[in-house]
């Protein structure tokens, strides 16, 4: 389990967040484990949600009625100021659904699909997916193998990938 100590010693997360994710799941430690994605978020926590139009820290819940916002309110530090916004999808959906839909299409033969741009939205809603198009496929078939819902997903579909930009690749 990772403690409010450990965060503040290896600087993943802060006691602001730290803070946040306990107190909406109603414990006193965040499970992990190794590799990349290795928090587990719960149920409710959305992950930091990008917000232009507002100067505060944004972050997703998925259902708002489930938080106590007096408790909220006391994970937060005095002068700082958040909102929480409703999303659809937990962050551990989000980042399960992520390593299914990468692993689909990097299966797939050159030929028929090529994966341009994977990116998750920044407003919490799900995932754009830029794919250049050689003959037919079954689109819906990448959201099966990553039991997620059609709507988590975003197609853009081109001709074919655009070149990257100058400096990115040697």
């Amino acid at each position: 389990m990772y403690t409010l100590e450990e965060s503040q010693a290896f600087g993943e997360f802060g006691p602001l967040l730290w803070n946040l994710v306990t107190t909406i799941h109603h414990k006193d430690a965040i499970e992990h484990h190794p590799g990349h994605l290795w928090v587990i978020w719960g149920p409710l926590w959305g992950g930091r949600v990008y917000d232009p139009v507002r100067q505060v820290n944004v972050y997703g819940v998925t259902d708002l009625d489930a938080i106590d916002p007096v408790e909220v309110a006391g994970a937060v530090p005095a002068g700082t100021t958040i909102t929480l916004r409703e999303v659809p999808w937990a962050l551990d959906d989000l980042n399960r659904w992520s390593s299914a839909i990468l692993g689909f299409f990097a299966d797939q033969p050159d030929d028929d699909r090529v994966l341009c741009g994977f990116d998750r939205r920044n407003d919490g809603l799900g995932f754009d997916v830029t794919l250049a198009v050689h003959g037919s496929s079954d689109f819906d078939a990448a959201m099966l193998v990553a039991g997620m819902p059609a709507d988590a997903v975003f197609y853009e579909f081109l001709d074919e990938c655009p070149p990257p930009p100058p400096g990115l690749w040697p």
